[in-house]
């Protein structure tokens, strides 16, 4: 498992690639701001995002996914945990 990282946004908020280094799929978590910083750490690691996973739903978290969703066809799906 690889995890790489880009700070974006006004908030500074932590956006993440991960990325399982045997099979190449990825997901990206808290995609906040700054989607095209977030579209070619994807691009520079050659994977393409199945899936966005949000911590929370907090502006700082949510901001780049519209833009993602138009870079890959990534479907919307929304399952909430609960302990």
């Amino acid at each position: 498992m690889k995890i790489e990282w880009v700070t974006v946004g006004p908030f500074q908020e932590n956006s993440y690639l991960v990325v399982d280094e045997s099979t190449r799929r990825a997901v990206l978590v808290d995609p906040g701001d700054e989607a095209p910083r977030i579209i070619q750490l994807a691009k520079d690691e050659g994977v393409k995002p199945e899936a966005i996973w949000l911590t929370h739903a907090h502006l700082d978290h949510v901001g780049a996914i519209d833009e993602i969703k138009r870079e890959w066809d990534i479907p919307s799906t929304c399952t909430t945990r609960r302990s």
